[in-house]
């Protein structure tokens, strides 16, 4: 019972950053920008593409906390408000965990919509590569958490992204 009480007011609160961030956001990013329209009219995209996306997952009856926390509910939330921003790099995961197939489908639909954001494919990059982590399979070793470095210095060299 405590446990779903300090969830409430986890989400609340969640709820109340993420419903004043984005017009804050939006307000900054318009006053400081000579171009309205572009942004204003991805905003009206992304605004539009989020909320197909939580009507397509919501199920009548059924549990309507995957269109709340869903990884591409919040995934659309963030790149909504994320302005100016010239290029944002997602990583996809691999751990054996009954949500990995989700989260990356997901991610990786979160990509092919979003022009300014570059997958990482942790997933294929890490197969077979059993030895890179340590025996609770999710946490990298020392060693080989350089390689997963590598990998994310070269999607960003790639890309060019401001430092």
């Amino acid at each position: 019972m405590h446990l779903n009480a300090q969830m409430v007011q986890g989400s609340s609160l969640t709820e109340r950053f993420e419903a004043m961030s984005w017009p804050l956001g939006l307000t900054f990013f318009l006053r400081r920008s000579s171009r309205k329209g572009p942004l204003l009219a991805w905003t009206l995209v992304l605004a539009t593409a989020s909320a197909l996306a939580m009507t397509l997952l919501y199920q009548p009856g059924g549990d309507s906390n995957r269109v709340c926390y869903g990884t591409d509910t919040r995934a659309f939330s963030l790149l909504q408000s994320s302005g100016s921003v010239q290029q944002i790099v997602l990583v996809n995961t691999r751990m054996s965990r009954p949500w990995q197939d989700t989260v990356n489908q997901s991610l990786a639909q979160v990509a092919a919509i979003f022009p300014k954001v570059t997958l990482v494919n942790w997933y294929d990059a890490s197969a077979g590569k059993g030895s890179y982590f340590y025996p609770d399979g999710v946490h990298l070793d020392s060693t080989d958490a350089q390689y997963y470095a590598l990998l994310l210095a070269k999607a960003v060299e790639t890309q060019k992204l401001p430092l």
